[in-house]
């Protein structure tokens, strides 16, 4: 039985699942891309977040001497634009990457996606210009000559930062009173004040000090204390929701804002 090898694997990376792999997005072949991977005889698979594809051992001489293959990439995730921090295709710049630029197998320029791999229509491949539906980005993977087989080559994504409020409702609460604090127990928010929810309720505002990334699953958490005594009222303060965003023109940068409520 034929051993089978890697040709080359891609995948999607993201800073919002911990920087594992990005589990909704998935890679399909354009048209010539297939018929390139039939005609070679090589196989392809799907899994979760990326694609690979193989070729068996016995016909290694058979492989061409360079090959090109071409993906759009696509998420079924509504909130993936929400909670990744890059502007997507648009105005005649796509977001395109080419495995002949990647850096030990990272296909973005820098350690993740940025406005620097946007390209002009006129630098895409034009066959991936003609698409179905929209998608999130492009890729070329090209094989052969000075590109070794084996490579395996990834997308990486950066989480959008936003600042966090939390508006905490409930009988009697006195926003000053408390404060948010981080795993050390210093405080880590500012409070703001009380305000009225658009539902009429009164409720105390806490701000980030800093944009904070959003995370599928955060390894800082953050506690609500009484300040006098530094008890924990809530242990585990609510993440933010990726679809849930706002913009503050106040703010600097673009100004994301993520509201999160907290009824004691």
């Amino acid at each position: 039985m034929a051993r089978v090898r890697s040709l080359f694997s891609l995948v999607a990376t993201h800073e919002h699942h911990a920087g594992g792999v990005c589990p909704d997005v998935y890679f399909v072949p354009t048209r010539a891309c297939r018929s390139a991977l039939t005609r070679s005889g090589l196989l392809l698979r799907t899994g979760e977040g990326g694609v690979s594809v193989f070729y068996e051992a016995v016909s290694e001489d058979a492989l061409p001497d360079r090959g090109e293959f071409d993906f759009w990439a696509y998420s079924r995730d509504g909130d993936f634009l929400r909670y990744t921090d890059i502007r997507f295709n648009g105005e005649e710049r796509y977001l395109y990457f080419d495995s002949r630029h990647a850096g030990e197998g990272r296909l973005s320029q820098g350690d993740h996606a940025a406005e620097a791999d946007m390209a002009e229509a006129s630098d895409v491949p034009q066959e991936l210009l003609y698409w179905q539906a929209p998608p999130l980005f492009m890729v070329r993977i090209v094989t052969g000559g000075e590109w070794p087989a084996g490579v395996s080559y990834a997308v990486p994504f950066r989480a959008r930062r936003t600042t966090w409020r939390y508006y905490v409702s409930g009988k009697g609460v006195n926003g000053a009173d408390f404060y948010v604090a981080a795993a050390s127990g210093e405080e880590a928010f500012d409070y703001q004040g009380e305000v009225i929810l658009p539902n009429q309720r009164p409720a105390s505002l806490y701000c980030s000090r800093s944009a904070l990334p959003l995370l599928r699953e955060s390894g800082e958490r953050y506690s609500l204390r009484e300040r006098f005594n530094g008890h924990v009222v809530v242990r585990n303060l609510p993440l933010p929701a990726a679809g849930d965003l706002s913009r503050d023109a106040a703010l600097p940068g673009e100004g994301w804002v993520s509201p999160i409520f907290v009824n004691l």
